[in-house]
């Protein structure tokens, strides 16, 4: 009965590497899960920062516009001996100027090689007469080209754009410096931006358009729908954007479905805004890499905006125990199994020598070791493998830090030119006495005090 006894947890004992191999697959499973959790959080990361930093309208206009401005240059290039005003530019304008992009008004113009004045090609805005729209447009390229014209035209075009674009409007500010930058203007007594840029090929042809969006819409909305159309929210990614403020505009979310009752709904409501949880926020923070369902939910707070950026990835599948390791699992108790009744029923025990028990033995003694040594060698792999990529990122971190702070010490800079320029005498003086007419002195003495600074 003793031998008996022996011999069975001889058997049992069997199973020690079974269990020490499990363990170890475990560990293993659960060091790439882990690396795969943080490649999920920095990919979170990096994405909701690319939607923080496309959410400046101003920006949208200017890029939108630079991309009308190729595809003008392209219909250029590809029709030569085609006449300007035969070109497809109300499908190049409908193509590139389409939802989410706000409403507009658009004019475009062209000069053929030899003409001495633009004209209007297309325009989908019909209360302002073409003709003062084209005289605006020639001086903006003349004055940008360094062409000079006489004292009469400089002045009409001058009273044509403050007429049109407000009083503040200069003709040498725009088209010397705002060129393919979205410029406020008061349009037609309403608040705009307004975006001009022209293209000029090798054989003389020109190509040029003025762009007005006006600030009474809705352009934070907009703005935030261009930036998850260019960050992929709503196409590959679900996500969106909460409002956190009493006033602002509604939630936009992707797919809508979101909006439905759910767990995403029940977070929403959790949420609420800052005249309610401001002080919650401040000390707890919003919420990062939160199980929602089968899904983490990563939020970032957008900078000068209303609304809080969200963005959901699904949930990393725990690791299925693959069909090799069952296969393991169950030869491994099987053959445990049979010689456990066999020795029952036949009285025959594999360790009766010597040598099958030292075997029994040294697996024993083996078993932890090894696992140990196993589990511990891929984390090492892993660990070494991401060290690359760890520091490739602390390097770009750092970079973008010291780009912010660089860009911060600039923007102190501009603000003290600035703040000189605005107490300066001499342009208190001339603008005092002169106004808009005293434009040119004031301008020279801008220079003067911005070449003079060191920075």
């Amino acid at each position: 009965m003793k031998d008996k006894l022996r011999n069975l947890f001889l058997v049992f004992l069997l199973l020690f590497p079974v269990l020490a191999f499990n363990s170890g697959y475990r560990e293993i499973a659960g060091i790439i899960e882990h690396w795969q959790n943080l490649e999920q959080e920095r990919f979170a990361n990096q994405k909701l920062g690319e939607v923080a930093a496309n959410t400046d309208i101003m920006q949208h206009l200017a890029g939108y516009a630079g991309s009308f401005k190729s595809g003008l240059a392209s219909l250029l290039i590809e029709y030569p001996s085609k006449a300007t005003t035969a070109l497809p530019v109300n499908v190049l304008a409908n193509n590139i100027f389409a939802e989410p992009f706000p409403d507009h008004d658009l004019w475009v113009f062209s000069q053929e090689q030899g003409a001495n004045s633009v004209s209007v090609i297309y325009s989908n805005e019909r209360s302002t007469s073409r003709r003062p729209m084209e005289m605006i447009m020639d001086g903006f390229i003349a004055e940008n080209l360094g062409k000079t014209q006489n004292f009469d035209e400089e002045r009409r075009n001058e009273k044509l754009l403050q007429k049109i674009f407000g009083n503040g409007c200069s003709t040498a500010l725009i088209a010397g410096d705002q060129k393919g930058i979205a410029t406020a203007v008061i349009y037609r007594k309403i608040p705009s931006f307004l975006v001009w840029d022209f293209v000029e090929t090798a054989n003389g042809t020109k190509a040029g358009f003025f762009l007005v969006v006006h600030r009474n819409q809705d352009l934070t909305t907009s703005a935030l729908k261009i930036a998850a159309k260019k960050t992929g929210l709503g196409s590959s990614l679900a996500g969106g954007f909460v409002r956190i403020f009493a006033s602002g505009s509604a939630d936009i979310l992707y797919p809508e479905r979101l909006n439905a009752p759910g767990i995403f709904k029940n977070w929403r409501d959790k949420l609420g805004i800052a005249e309610q949880n401001l002080e919650k926020w401040e000390a707890e923070g919003f919420d990062w890499g939160v199980p929602l369902g089968n899904a983490r939910l990563f939020t970032r707070i957008l900078p000068l905006e209303r609304h809080l950026a969200v963005l959901l990835l699904p949930m990393q599948a725990h690791q299925v125990t693959p069909d090799w390791v069952k296969l393991i699992n169950f030869m491994a108790i099987s053959m445990a199994l049979l010689i456990m009744l066999r020795g029952l029923l036949l009285g025959v025990w594999p360790f009766v020598s010597i040598r099958s028990r030292f075997v029994v033995v040294f697996l024993l003694a083996a078993t932890l070791p090894a696992v140990l040594y196993i589990t511990s060698a891929t984390a090492y792999v892993f660990e070494r493998l991401k060290s690359d990529e760890n520091h490739l990122e602390e390097l770009l971190a750092t970079s973008l830090s010291d780009f912010d702070a660089g860009k911060e010490y600039l923007e102190n800079e501009y603000v003290a030119a600035f703040s000189a320029m605005k107490t300066d005498p001499e342009i208190v003086n001339s603008l005092t006495q002169n106004g808009l007419n005293g434009s040119a002195k004031v301008f020279a003495r801008i220079r003067n005090i911005i070449s003079s600074r060191s920075e």
